[in-house]
């Protein structure tokens, strides 16, 4: 492969990006336009397709109450996902991970919940081949995830809405014989209906899809709420 095809390839590589974080992301805490528009994962765009849900929000046998003093819970992230532009994991894949410390903030207060925006961070490498060149992709960027619910019978239902935060975007794009070229990966949206019982072991919701309704990703996403003991159980 010549190295005008592999500046060809890095330059496309490069708007592809920007088109994709265009499309899936944006920056700071706030959604442009563009986003607000476009179908989100959970929407009854491909519900039947395979993002099967485990919907928590199993207290057991023990009986639970929405605090009625403002209390704090920490909700933890593990998100894992593949960047595949039309799923085509032979010419172009990159696998991401959120950092493990990665967790958000609420605040519960009988069936309020409040929370503000917030950013976490991830880990994505891969590759992209024309067949017989393998240009290597490694970098990190940051998600922003807003939080909205209610708690009712110490049941929390929160609607999760998650997107890009571009600006957090940094990476290369590695072609033998090639300079390295500046680069971003997008981050799959979503917006996900879950149901947390406010219980002192926790509480996990996880979602998956195979390809989601932007034809890029494949995302296993998964949130653990965290709760302090005594504040969950009736008197």
């Amino acid at each position: 492969m010549n190295a005008g095809w592999i500046l060809r390839l890095g330059v496309g590589l490069v708007l592809l990006g920007v088109l994709a974080v265009a499309t899936v992301g944006c920056g700071g805490g706030e959604r442009s336009l563009t986003q607000m528009e476009q179908p989100l994962e959970g929407d009854d765009v491909d519900g039947d397709e395979d993002g099967a849900e485990s919907p928590g929000g199993d207290p057991g046998v023990v009986s639970l109450i929405c605090p009625e003093e403002a209390v704090p819970l920490k909700l933890a992230i593990a998100h894992e996902y593949n960047y595949s532009p039309n799923r085509q994991t032979d010419v172009y894949s990159v696998n991401a991970t959120t950092d493990p410390n990665a967790w958000c903030m609420i605040t519960v207060r009988g069936s309020q919940v409040t929370a503000d925006p917030c950013n976490f961070s991830y880990h994505y490498e891969g590759f992209t081949t024309d067949g017989s060149t393998v240009c290597q992709i490694a970098g990190d960027g940051k998600a922003g995830l807003e939080i909205t619910g209610q708690c009712k019978d110490g049941l929390l239902d929160l609607q999760l809405s998650e997107y890009a935060d571009d600006s957090g975007l940094t990476g290369k794009l590695n072609c033998p014989g090639v300079a390295a070229i500046e680069y971003g990966t997008a981050y799959p949206r979503s917006l996900t209906e879950a149901r947390f019982g406010l219980s002192s072991g926790g509480d996990t919701v996880t979602e998956f899809t195979e390809r989601d309704v932007t034809g890029q990703f494949s995302f296993k996403k998964t949130w653990t709420l965290y709760v302090p003991p005594d504040v969950t159980r009736a008197p």
